[in-house]
Order: C-alpha cells, then sequence, then structure tokens
C-alpha cells in the first residue's frame, strides 16, 4: 500500500455483510482493515466468513488506492507543467524586453547621426552652428533664443517653437534671418523698440521675411551669405 494516503473510504454497502459477524470478528475485521490500509499486512485468522467479508473489502480498497495515486500522479505532471510554462513566458517576456531596449537603442543612435549628417554635411548652405552639438528641439530653441535680441515672453515663444516644428534645415533658416535682421534698419531703429516679439516673430514665419540693410550692415549680410560669419 502506498504510504502517501493516510486514510480510507469504508463504504455502506459493507454494512449487510459486517452485519452477519459476530462482534468479535466484526472488531477484527476492522483492525485488518486499519492494518490494510497503514502498510498493506494482510489478516491470517479472520475465519470464513470474516475472510470473504475482507476480501471484499480489499478489492475496494486497493481500486481507491490506484485511483488517489493517478490523481497525485496527474496533479504532479500538472504542476511541473505550469511551472514550466511560467519559466518559458517569464524567460520570453525578458527577452522582448532586451529587444524592445536595442530597437530604441538603435533609433537613437540613427536618429544623432541623422541630425549631424544635416547640420554637417552640406558645404553650399550657411549652418550656424551652437557651441554644442544639438539633440533636441528644446536645445534649439535655447541656442535661438540666445541669439534673439528682444527677451520678452520665453515660454509664448517656446510654444510657439513647438508648433513650428522647427527641424535641422528650418533651424538653419531661422538662425541665419536672425543675424541678418540685427543688421537691418527696423532692427536697429530707436534702440530696437521695433523688433517683434520672438512669439509673434515665429508664429508669422518672419524669417522669409527681406530686410533693409544699414549701411554698415552690408558688409556683414555678404559675409553672412558667404559662410564666413
Amino acid at each position: 500500500m502506498s504510504d502517501k494516503k493516510k486514510s480510507f473510504i469504508v463504504y455502506n454497502d459493507i454494512a449487510e455483510q459486517v452485519n452477519t459477524l459476530p462482534d468479535d470478528e466484526r472488531g477484527r475485521l476492522f483492525s485488518a482493515m486499519l492494518s490494510y490500509a497503514a502498510d498493506g499486512i494482510e489478516p491470517d485468522s479472520l475465519g470464513e466468513a470474516g475472510t470473504m467479508a475482507f476480501r471484499w473489502i480489499r478489492a475496494q480498497m486497493d481500486r481507491d488506492r490506484a485511483k488517489y495515486e493517478d490523481i497525485c500522479e496527474r496533479r504532479s505532471q500538472y504542476a511541473k507543467e505550469g511551472i514550466s510554462k511560467h519559466k518559458q513566458a517569464k524567460a520570453n517576456k525578458s527577452k522582448n524586453k532586451q529587444a524592445n531596449n536595442t530597437d530604441t537603442d538603435n533609433v537613437n543612435v540613427n536618429d544623432s547621426d541623422s541630425e549631424n549628417e544635416n547640420e554637417n554635411g552640406n558645404d553650399n548652405e550657411i549652418n550656424i552652428q551652437p557651441p554644442n552639438p544639438l539633440r533636441g528641439n528644446d536645445e534649439r530653441f535655447e541656442t535661438f533664443w540666445s541669439a534673439y535680441p528682444r527677451k520678452t515672453g520665453k515660454e509664448a515663444a517656446r510654444k510657439a517653437w513647438k508648433k513650428a516644428k522647427v527641424n535641422n534645415e528650418l533651424f538653419n533658416r531661422i538662425m541665419k534671418s536672425i543675424e541678418i535682421a540685427k543688421q537691418c534698419d527696423q532692427w536697429n531703429k530707436d534702440g530696437g523698440q521695433y523688433i517683434p516679439n520672438p512669439a509673434t516673430w515665429i508664429n508669422q514665419g518672419r524669417w522669409d521675411d527681406e530686410y533693409r540693410m544699414t549701411e554698415s550692415g552690408d558688409d556683414v549680410l555678404t559675409a553672412i551669405i558667404e559662410g564666413r560669419a
């Protein structure tokens, strides 16, 4: 008998056979059932009627034991399969996370390389280079703000900048336009009071304006166009 099972079932339909036995034989039969359930030992002195009853009961106990062990085996197998599936799912999740991190790193590197190529790849364009390499719109805006001569409404200008979706090409046009506008009559008249607010200048796309230059600004404009300023 299995030492894992600590109990056995007594069915009501054994009552008819057990009740025909004398009281002392009933006691020996019950003790024999306990002994057989515990360690598989069969009795040798139950008498003819008691032995017949025990054999019938033993067959039922054996079927119950086999059914119990089958259930235990299946539960153990299900548990092993569940643990295996859990480990596999965890491994897949970790693998997917690593793959996503790798993809993100690649995208960041490619974006950075693309920006550097656009900023430095064309010798025929005027590229106004900031002190540090540009890595995003916020840094482009700060460079613009430093160059723009009228420091009014920075947050409004920042919102306008984001709305304009300034890329590298447009950033270069804006910075070139500011350097040219600094030499024009309008921006130099009356201490610069006619310089537009930066937010207005961005919202209206004023980098495409044509400016009338002061006499002293002509040489500066030529230097900017030729890439010397």
